[in-house]
């Protein structure tokens, strides 16, 4: 009964945690292309600019299948890709390290956070209809997993 309580707790934990990263993912979008900025179409894609002529999100073009977010010294601060395997969301530090992937890859959905130089250390994906967090080492193996393989 514990554990069962315990996994209830941890799936909506991880659909919280989900649901927050695809909903803010969107928010930043929206919030940035209604509120503040001039949109303006170019060769290179999409540059949205803010009331000072500041260059704000920049949608294709030289920032390739991204969304790249600026701050007000124009410094990339965040980078949304689209997955070249697929599929999915994933969000860049400005130096270019992956940090965080959304994989909507039918075979294997999940997220999937990551440490510099891009190795993932957490991985959330479902398994028979519930969900399963690994604890990844840095060589990819699994250290831990929880529910640990005999709750499943």
């Amino acid at each position: 009964m514990d554990s069962d309580l315990r996994i209830k707790r941890l799936e909506n934990r991880l659909n919280a945690l989900i649901g927050f990263v695809i909903a803010g993912a969107f928010a930043v979008v929206i919030a940035v292309s209604v509120l503040w900025m001039r949109p303006t179409s170019t060769q290179e894609g999409l540059t949205l600019r803010d009331d000072r002529g500041q260059v704000i999100a920049q949608l294709g073009g030289a920032a390739g299948r991204a969304l790249q977010l600026f701050d007000e010294k124009q410094n990339v601060r965040a980078i949304l890709e689209v997955g070249s395997n697929g599929p999915g969301l994933g969000l860049r530090s400005p130096d270019g390290e992956l940090l965080v992937m959304l994989d909507g890859d039918p075979k294997n959905p999940g997220l999937f956070l990551c440490d510099p130089p891009g190795t993932t250390r957490l991985r959330v994906w479902m398994e028979k209809g519930r969900p399963v967090i690994d604890l990844l080492s840095l060589d990819g193996t699994v250290e831990r997993s929880f529910p640990p393989a005999s709750d499943q």
